[in-house]
């Protein structure tokens, strides 16, 4: 998903950064600050040259934008979306092996009874567990009681 994310950042920076250098070319600026100002007016102030070439104008503008689309279109199929593809086949694969695995497992716990197992397991894990925590809480019955004697006491019996 990162992948495609940054892929699509990347393929989205370039793409644009192309359309922008094609709108601002120099001649393309010039020629469309030209004939955008009969845009506003009527064609009919324009004589009859003037209106074919305005035509011509609208349709070749129509045309690089489609054309443009679609070699957009073709680029991104081919770059962006393959490297999709490919993490969508391997993520396909993953997917069938793990049901697989799944099925296999599920059939084994099923066939070897491992839930009386795993059940046994835990209840042992348990029950050490807890004679754990009792050794920690009982103090200890084996250890032998140190006494002390008072040296007072020694030295009065001498």
């Amino acid at each position: 998903m990162i992948y495609s994310k940054w892929a699509m950042n990347t393929w989205n920076d370039w793409k644009n950064e192309k359309i922008k250098e094609w709108i601002t070319s120099e001649w393309k600026q010039s020629e469309d600050k030209y004939w955008s100002n009969y845009d506003e007016y009527t064609l009919q102030t324009l004589d009859f040259e003037d209106q074919k070439q305005w035509y011509k104008w609208k349709e070749r503008i129509y045309r690089e934008g489609v054309e443009w689309k679609n070699w957009i279109a073709v680029r991104e199929s081919r770059f962006v979306n393959s490297n999709w593809n490919t993490w969508s086949d391997w993520k396909k694969g993953k997917q069938l092996q793990f049901s697989e695995w799944t099925e296999t497992f599920v059939d084994n716990w099923i066939k070897q009874k491992q839930w009386l197992v795993w059940n046994e397991e835990r209840k042992n894990a348990a029950d050490e567990q807890k004679l754990a925590e009792e050794q920690v809480a009982a103090p200890s019955q084996h250890a032998t009681p140190v006494s002390v004697e008072e040296p007072a006491a020694e030295a009065m019996a001498a």
